[in-house]
């Protein structure tokens, strides 16, 4: 059984301008896999009609046609980012990016038929927001009107399942464009979907994204450039969450014994931990678990607010009903109640506080029931992040770019700063300071870098720099 109680704040009135990237929070990719095999590559290709009897592999095919990243073709890419080394997610090995394509077509006939992509079920219930991004590119589209190409989502699929027995929501209409216009013909378009909304809904833990061609045979000729259905490619699907997350693999605790151990976590924020190291509770390389009455993490100062949280956590040794506390700058922001063997997500949402912050997380419990946690994750909040935004653009200014030795930093109105950092375009935080002090980038990689400007009331600024 879970109780949840959250902290409500206030509604300003003012309407100001709030996304999920205020602070330059790190996109965190949960699943992306490369189509390079027609199995274990995150994808199954299904035909649920096909009156002519073509074969599948015509109708559904892996081809080396694929958008350009930001490593081929920096500046100018399709996706706008650098395709990660390995596959992220169900596999890990190294990528080989495919396009999956669904044809209409072939030589001078028209198919009638439905082909499907359909992702492997991905766990998106324990996220505080998430994003599915795509590159589709639509191909000989030409005098055809009655094809459809849609988008599709489902909840708790089973991987495999025949497509046309599941219940599917439309979601083609809620495609918002990143680079390029989605169903252009002939050009490749980065396209995503907000998924946010659908976290809680029950069989999100076996989410599914699926991409739905229609393709008719009128009984027309055949014409070329008249009359023929064309087809699609889809790559490089991911999933990704935009927030911060802290897997506390920094922790040392090398003696494996009760101690308080003060480190630097993943994005460069000091925690302070008391507990003892576990790494077999919940299958995760690193856990901390704290006895009752005991608050087992205390952060630093954190710029930037908070507006969410979530932690992994489970009971050790009884199944006893468990407390748990979130505690923002020493305040209680939420709590949960649980009792059970079973792993649990403790989640807090509208936290909305903004400015510098600390985050706590305690165990309330009174009698002898240990909790173990791992992977911490929260979103960024401000409510004056739009006006103190427009003060960074007008104050601060990045010099030269491009470079090949230093990135210099001016601060013409002496605005307070938390944090500079140089992130590369996937998003790893490479260097980290609280000063304007000049950034030597001469051992770096040639490349586009971003320089990302916290401000100590809680604004950002972003700028691409190029290191030659």
């Amino acid at each position: 059984m879970i109780k949840i109680t959250t902290l409500k704040t206030i509604l300003i009135s003012t309407c100001f301008s709030l996304t999920a990237n205020l602070f330059a929070q790190v996109e965190n990719t949960i699943e992306y896999n490369d189509f390079q095999f027609a199995t274990n590559s995150g994808f199954t290709g299904f035909v649920t009609h096909n009156p002519g009897s073509i074969a599948e592999s015509t109708l559904i095919k892996r081809t080396s046609n694929i958008p350009t990243d930001e490593a081929s073709a920096p500046g100018t890419s399709d996706l706008t980012y650098t395709r990660p080394a390995n596959n992220e997610g169900h596999f890990t090995d190294a990528k080989v990016s495919k396009s999956v394509k669904l044809s209409g077509h072939e030589s001078n006939l028209n198919y009638e038929g439905i082909s499907w992509l359909v992702t492997q079920a991905v766990d998106i219930s324990s996220y505080l927001n998430m994003t599915a991004s795509f590159a589709t590119q639509s191909q000989y589209h030409e005098g055809a009107d009655d094809e459809s190409f849609k988008v599709l989502i489902g909840f708790n699929y089973t991987d495999g399942t025949d497509p046309s027995t599941v219940t599917w929501t439309d979601v083609t209409a809620n495609i918002t464009s990143i680079n390029g216009v989605f169903g252009n013909d002939g050009a490749w378009a980065l396209s995503a979907i907000d998924l946010s909304s659908y976290i809680a809904t029950t069989g999100s833990d076996k989410f599914v994204l699926a991409f739905q061609y229609e393709y008719h045979n009128d009984g027309n000729p055949f014409s070329g450039t008249e009359n023929r259905n064309g087809n699609w490619n889809i790559a490089d699907v991911k999933y990704s969450w935009n927030g911060y997350t802290e897997t506390l693999e920094n922790y040392t605790d090398e003696n494996n014994v009760w101690s308080t151990e003060t480190y630097t976590g993943d994005h460069g924020f000091s925690w302070t931990i008391e507990g003892k190291t576990t790494s077999t509770r919940m299958g995760s390389s690193k856990e901390i678990y704290m006895v009752a009455d005991k608050t087992g993490l205390l952060s630093g100062t954190i710029p930037g607010g908070i507006a969410s949280f979530a932690v992994s956590c489970i009971d050790l040794f009884n199944t006893t009903q468990r407390d748990l506390e979130l505690l923002i700058n020493g305040e209680v922001a939420g709590t949960l109640s649980h009792s059970g063997a079973e792993a649990y997500t403790f989640k807090v949402d509208n936290i909305d506080i903004a400015g510098a912050i600390t985050i706590g997380l305690r165990n309330a419990d009174t009698s002898t029931g240990s909790v173990a946690f791992d992977n911490l994750s929260w979103t960024a909040y401000s409510a004056v992040a739009s006006v103190e935004n427009d003060l960074l653009n007008e104050s601060i200014n990045i010099y030269p770019n491009p470079t090949n030795n230093y990135i210099h930093i001016a601060n013409y109105e002496d605005l307070q700063i938390a944090t500079v950092r140089l992130l590369d375009l996937a998003g790893k935080i490479i260097y980290n300071s609280n000063t304007t002090n000049p950034i030597d980038v001469q051992s770096y990689a040639k490349g586009i870098y971003i320089v990302s400007i916290q401000s100590e009331a809680g604004g950002i600024y972003n700028s691409k720099v190029i290191v030659n």
